[in-house]
């Protein structure tokens, strides 16, 4: 069976990237105990409100062209409420809830076109039920089997779906390698999409199960995509 091709990173990827991130991370609690200095370890961000600096950003190629990684204003910018968006917010945040979604609302309410958010935290959805209620609001899911950084209670509570009934997405977003009629039956009034489809094959298959699919490698029409 031929691969599939995609732009997702790799499970082998993701997992270097955590384990090199608690790799730092035990570093700096090491610096911490030895109680030296912050100053001594860490740079100050030019704007605190950044996870990363834009001129950092900017040096990270596209699929090996010469494009760069967009900020999400410059992507609203491009596409000037031509089309309708969806945004997939990736944090499995409990605590901080909130934060991120307040920035990226902050930005999206000004887009003048139709958009959507999706997350696999269903706190975030909630988050959009209570603060940004006219917002279109999908929750994702999968089993999370390969979810490293995600405790064994977290992805019991994930995959069951315990707190999608409090969060009340508009449409939820099943993987389409995850299909299972003991999850699907749920919440049968809601609309559902298969994520990711690659193929007009794959999509036939999935007809009678979603009624619409999140798609790559090819367009719904069945011709190929344009890679750059």
């Amino acid at each position: 069976m031929a691969k599939k091709n995609s732009n997702y990173i790799s499970i082998k990827e993701s997992r270097a990237i955590i384990k090199y991130n608690i790799k730092q991370m035990k570093y700096y609690e090491a610096q911490k105990l030895k109680k030296r200095e912050a100053s001594e370890y860490i740079v100050p961000m030019k704007n605190p409100n950044n996870l990363i600096e834009i001129e950092d950003l900017k040096k990270y190629k596209l699929l090996g062209t010469e494009y760069t990684i967009p900020t999400l204003e410059e992507v609203l910018e491009l596409t000037k409420g031509q089309v309708p968006i969806m945004v997939e917010l990736k944090s499995f945040a409990v605590f901080s809830v909130g934060k991120f979604e307040q920035k990226v609302y902050d930005i999206m309410k000004h887009y003048d076109g139709q958009y959507a958010i999706q997350a696999f935290n269903p706190l975030t959805i909630n988050w959009f039920k209570k603060n940004a209620p006219e917002v279109i609001r999908g929750q994702l899911w999968c089993l999370f089997e390969d979810v490293a950084e995600l405790p064994r209670f977290a992805k019991h509570i994930l995959r069951k779906m315990y707190l999608t009934r409090r969060s009340r997405p508009d449409f939820l977003a099943y993987s389409a390698d995850d299909i299972s009629k003991k999850y699907l039956k749920k919440f049968k009034k809601t609309p559902k999409l298969g994520w990711v489809i690659h193929s007009e094959e794959e999509e036939e298959k999935t007809n009678e199960i979603f009624s619409g699919v999140i798609f790559e490698d090819y367009l719904p029409d069945g011709t190929e995509s344009k890679k750059a």
